[in-house]
């Protein structure tokens, strides 16, 4: 639980939750927690019915990593999740420090975050 953490700078961490249900996942993207709505999702690079696993090296201001794992909602997050507990199936799309999780009709897809327009 993210309350059952004293120092999440002194270990990596993996934090399931964005950063308006979980404080850890808030303190590791440089929000204030509770951080609800746009800046939430924009800390993930998230729209609605999207997911992010997102590596953050140095997430606490110390040498070790958070990995945030989040949705826009908490189905999201549940997709979002069900990739990392595929980990072998998913292989090939985790690459970089940051990806997209999105479902549709029941099919999970994994993709690089898109980047906006100047």
């Amino acid at each position: 639980m993210d309350t059952e953490v004293a120092s999440p700078g002194a270990q990596d961490v993996i934090a399931i939750g964005g950063p308006a249900v979980n404080r850890v996942s808030a303190q590791a993207l440089g929000l204030t927690y509770p951080a609800f709505g746009a800046a939430g999702a924009d800390a993930l690079g998230i729209g609605t019915g999207e997911g992010a696993i997102k590596l953050i090296a140095n997430a606490f201001g110390g040498t070790n990593v958070a990995l945030v794992v989040a949705g826009y909602e908490a189905q999201d997050t549940r997709n979002a999740a069900a990739v990392l507990q595929d980990f072998s199936g998913y292989r090939a799309q985790l690459t970089g420090t940051h990806v997209i999780v999105r479902s549709e009709a029941g099919v999970i897809t994994v993709s690089a975050p898109s980047v906006a327009a100047a």
